[in-house]
């Protein structure tokens, strides 16, 4: 059996811009320091996708939603330090911590274009929410509506039939075991999981 394809970015939701899709890639956490520097925490195994970015989007106080793409605006990034899982950036124009303080809570995101290729077997998680997920015997088990990191792997939250009295959920690890096959060009996952799992 062939190990699944790696999963680079987990963030799913993609809101609109004038320009491109944008597709989120974290939110700021507080200040760092006293000298304009904030922490920002990457959604997903890969902060450098985003530290490697000079130009950012940011979502305007309280949250943007993706029906109001102007609602975002252009961040220019001076510097970006990777500290473990969370960077120190320190945005064009911001010079003190009272300033920094500005940015709190708000979402940052990439323009879809300006995110690398990926190597054949590797995929973005917004591309693969919506999929129809299957088993190896044919049989659906619903749609991908959402992807999140327990700690140890990434889930896949599985939901068959949206009507309310019907619906099921499943939440599958997105691991080689279990993940047999991705084709974004069918539109699907194959997963090794049964349906009364």
């Amino acid at each position: 059996m062939s190990a699944p394809p790696a999963l680079v970015v987990p963030e799913a939701t993609a809101p609109a811009s004038a320009e491109q899709p944008l597709i989120l890639m974290g939110r700021i956490l507080a200040p760092h320091g006293t000298r304009g520097w904030i922490k920002v925490e990457p959604y997903g195994d890969s902060p450098a996708v985003l530290a490697e970015q000079k130009q950012w989007w940011m979502s305007a106080p309280g949250g943007s939603s993706p029906e109001r793409p102007e609602g975002w605006s252009r961040l220019s990034i001076v510097e970006c330090e990777i500290h473990d899982r969370r960077l120190a950036v320190r945005p064009q124009g911001c010079v003190d911590r009272d300033a920094a303080a500005a940015y709190r809570g708000r979402e940052v995101a990439l323009q879809r274009g300006s995110l690398p290729e990926l190597a054949k077997d590797e995929f973005y998680q917004v591309d693969l929410i919506g999929l129809d997920v299957v088993n190896g015997a044919g049989e659906s088990l619903g749609r991908l509506e959402e992807m999140f990191s327990n700690g140890a792997h990434d889930v896949m939250r599985v939901v068959e039939n949206t009507a309310p009295a019907q619906r099921v959920e499943r939440l599958l690890p997105f691991i080689p075991t279990v993940v047999m096959k991705v084709d974004l060009a069918a539109g699907c996952i194959q997963v090794d999981w049964q349906r009364d799992w």
